[in-house]
């Protein structure tokens, strides 16, 4: 069977879990297994990798709860900054780290590339974030999380789950309410409800991944006020397999893409209405950006398997004939989750490139991008009319298929390797260039 019917094959699996939790009365706004985020560990990957594909095991499954769990341990001391109480009418809901703020407590959305200070009537509220910052525009209000003492983290662990017990008859549904994402999810809705005047608020935007707190907020905020209009923007140019937003309970009323390729999947494959689905220019990825993606190789956020991407690459070279890649530089990830082990394989690839040094050619040589892992940086490059090579850890997770994306021309070399190329080009992004696209498209 095909990496492109196996990718089908899991899409099926995850609508037919949400069908079957519905049918039992589960919260799938809120449940961290409605959610399946294919790059990393999450416990709705991993309960339709063990339950339905059989492609974990029982032990694995379980970590994965354990530590999910220990995770609700620091739901407890969620607080708000003081900031002033307007009467907003548009709120934007993102995250950002401290690298988002200047020093004098304005802050850049990466995603919506706009800044605080420009938008007064906006209320920015951002999630889970640790900011040193003293002063803050007024616009701005943070839920930050303070550390736990040891015995103020097992008081709440014990007193949440004694609650969800009670609260919920069956065992079953009690597992997808009582763990890190959905606990979460209700404490940012606690802490909301005691200073939003939701009578007021006429829009509310967010960067939107389909988080579970992302649409437990947005289905609290129609509760409260039906009126309101909840906007989400896919920020980023696809995943192979982006089953993260599934059309669920708790979806913004419109949702804001880049491209009819995506909208096509989205409707076909994840069940969002076709009316709900806006196309606009992007707001992170710009026309005059000065990004260069010919002849790098990127890393990913984390290297899940070392040897397996050093064995590759170089078959990969080796089976090339002489002069026919330009030289490529190597980039390590920005915020790598392990700069250390990102370092060493960079030191390693350099090596095999200077031994296969009768590959490269800088007058002759093709010009390409070379993407390791889970990224969406496939799409971008491939939009700028740029041939990508990408090494895959887990082809079913991480590869593109012309069987869900059929504007992609794939060619595979292994088991783990491929390259595409693009068939037509701005149908996957529309890239933006005009600093009136937030007013014209987005927020109005």
């Amino acid at each position: 069977m095909s990496i492109g019917s196996d990718q089908k094959k899991i899409i099926f699996n995850l609508q037919e879990e949400i069908k079957n939790q519905k049918n039992n009365n589960i919260d799938i706004c809120s449940s961290a297994y409605s959610y399946v985020a294919t790059w990393g560990d999450n416990l709705g990957l991993e309960n339709i990798k063990y339950k339905r594909l059989n492609l974990s095991n029982f032990f694995k499954f379980n970590l994965i709860k354990l530590k999910d769990l220990f995770g609700v341990f620091k739901c407890n001391k969620y607080t708000l900054n003081n900031y002033n109480k307007k009467n907003y009418r548009k709120i934007i809901i993102s995250s950002a780290s401290q690298n988002n703020f200047n020093n004098k407590g304005s802050y850049k959305d990466r995603y919506l590339n706009i800044n605080s200070n420009e938008h007064n009537d906006i209320l920015f509220i951002l999630v889970d974030t640790n900011i040193k910052n003293k002063k803050l525009d007024e616009n701005i209000l943070i839920l930050s999380r303070k550390e736990n003492n040891f015995i103020e983290g097992i008081l709440f662990f014990l007193k949440s789950f004694f609650f969800y017990l009670i609260k919920n008859k069956k065992l079953k549904n009690f597992t997808h309410t009582f763990n890190f994402s959905t606990i979460l999810a209700y404490r940012l809705q606690d802490q909301l409800d005691k200073v939003i005047n939701f009578e007021k608020i006429e829009t509310i935007l967010l960067p939107y991944e389909g988080i579970p707190y992302q649409q437990n907020i947005l289905r609290f905020f129609k509760l409260k006020n039906s009126k309101i209009r909840t906007i989400g923007y896919d920020h980023s140019a696809p995943h192979s397999v982006p089953i993260h937003l599934m059309y669920r309970d708790g979806a913004p009323d419109n949702l804001i893409i880049n491209g009819k390729s995506q909208k096509e999947f989205m409707v076909h494959y994840l069940n969002w209405p076709e009316k709900k689905i806006k196309i606009a220019p992007s707001l992170r990825y710009l026309q005059n950006s000065n990004e260069r993606f010919q002849n790098i190789i990127f890393f990913p956020w984390k290297i899940i398997n070392f040897k397996k991407i050093i064995y590759n690459f170089e078959n990969y070279l080796q089976n090339l004939p002489n002069k026919f890649l330009n030289h490529l530089e190597v980039k390590t990830h920005p915020i790598g989750l392990d700069p250390d082990i990102q370092y060493k394989l960079k030191n390693e690839i350099e090596i095999l490139i200077k031994k296969n040094k009768k590959k490269f050619d800088q007058k002759i040589g093709k010009d390409i991008s070379m993407f390791i892992g889970s990224t969406t940086g496939v799409i971008v490059a491939l939009e700028k009319g740029i041939e990508v090579v990408h090494i895959c850890f887990d082809s079913l997770f991480e590869s593109y298929s012309e069987n869900l994306w059929p504007n992609i021309e794939v060619n595979e070399i292994n088991n783990n390797v491929f390259t595409y190329k693009l068939k037509n080009r701005n149908t996957f992004l529309t890239f933006g260039n005009d600093e009136e696209t937030f007013k014209n498209y987005y927020i109005n």
